[in-house]
């Protein structure tokens, strides 16, 4: 229980005890404050949320970089920490940093994302600064420092419809200007992405060991990861429900890294055990490195500016779309398809690429079509109307 005294100086102080056993105390100016201050203290206790003084008065900022706070508890890769880390310093810590969590409410946050809306953010943007502070405010809630979710029912600018449908693929006459316009020790690495479909991080991080150049085959069960701060090391696949996958490697493209290996070593990279210990990395920088992201994002801007590629295109993802699209094009099986792309499941891989599978009309013409060929209406018993 609360219970309320008036301190000499005519302000009302509230103390109670803890579900920490200690006692904790804030004063007011008016009784009618203490007293709405003793219910709520009451009701929190009843409901088991934390009523320390400290909880009650913890920013955001306090809740998500504190030692042992929020943040250090999220089991992200590098990758997912970069990207928050931008999302903290440019829309969220400004607006919410200083803010004390338990003040939160629904309507600041409907007004902050009307107000991110009116600067002509994307709408993707908005809505994955948006998730952040979800998830930031749940974790809270869990934690018995929010006794309410504050961001219920809050709404969303809707996102372009054709955003998300759109898939531009590099024709094959890009993927050559391409290869032609970067660094020549990039030039196989061009046309490995284009022909093995692979993630740029899967690209960079592929290794001699995983390369059956007899065979023709290539094992993917890592990428490369490179921070933004820290070495560069090894980590598991995009998709975990699908660890490691094996691709086929045409002999054009073995003859190719083969004399790029030659041109340029291999470096050594170590990795856990899990993940396949030391390994060989095929390509490397300019300064005979790790291929970092940015770095990767520099050389394609530059490369694609030079073979003037259309803007449209996604960068080194884009030619991952290009051998899928191939294969898609030339009726590989679907499910094959999707081993080969690294998806989870059949449902992905057929959305990703919706509009570049043969339509069932297209199909069931060809094979009526195949069926019919060289059949006269007499041999088949077939009559016209």
């Amino acid at each position: 229980m609360a219970s309320i005294d008036k301190l000499p100086s005519g302000r009302f102080r509230v103390r109670w005890r803890g579900a920490d056993n200690r006692q904790h105390s804030e004063s007011r100016a008016s009784k009618a404050d203490a007293e709405a201050l003793r219910r709520q203290v009451e009701r929190d206790l009843d409901d088991g949320f934390s009523t320390s003084t400290a909880d009650r008065r913890l920013t955001i900022s306090e809740y998500v970089t504190r030692d042992g706070g929020w943040l250090a508890s999220q089991a992200w890769r590098s990758s997912t920490r970069d990207n928050f880390d931008s999302q903290w310093r440019a829309h969220l810590e400004p607006r919410w940093g200083h803010v004390v969590i338990r003040s939160v409410r629904r309507t600041d946050v409907q007004g902050w994302v009307n107000e991110l809306s009116a600067t002509g953010l994307a709408p993707g943007t908005i809505a994955g600064v948006y998730k952040r502070l979800v998830q930031i405010l749940r974790a809270a809630h869990l934690d018995g420092v929010l006794t309410r979710q504050p961001v219920m029912g809050v709404t969303l600018p809707e996102q372009p419809a054709t955003a998300t449908k759109t898939l531009h693929v590099p024709t094959l006459e890009n993927v050559k200007a391409m290869a032609g316009a970067v660094p020549d020790r990039y030039e196989a690495l061009v046309w490995t992405c284009a022909t093995l479909g692979l993630r740029p991080a899967e690209a960079v991080g592929l290794t001699v060991e995983r390369v059956d150049f007899l065979r023709g085959l290539a094992t993917i069960d890592r990428q490369l990861v490179t921070p933004s701060t820290g070495a560069p090391r090894f980590g598991p696949l995009k998709t975990r429900r699908m660890p490691s996958r094996e691709v086929p490697v045409p002999a054009e493209l073995i003859d190719r890294l083969a004399a790029h290996i030659q041109r340029y070593p291999s470096i050594e990279l170590e990795a856990p055990a899990n993940l396949g210990g030391m390994g060989s990395l095929i390509f490397s920088n300019a300064v005979g490195h790790p291929i970092a992201r940015s770095t990767l994002a520099t050389t394609w801007q530059k490369a694609a500016k030079k073979a003037e590629l259309p803007e449209n295109l996604r960068g080194w993802h884009s030619l991952r779309h290009f051998a899928i699209t191939r294969l898609i094009g030339a009726g590989v099986n679907p499910d094959y398809v999707r081993q080969f792309a690294g998806h989870s499941t059949l449902t992905e891989t057929l959305n990703t690429y919706t509009g570049w599978w043969p339509s069932d009309a297209d199909n069931a013409r060809e094979a009526l079509t195949a069926a019919l060929s060289g059949l006269s209406v007499g041999s088949t018993g077939l009559r016209s109307v």
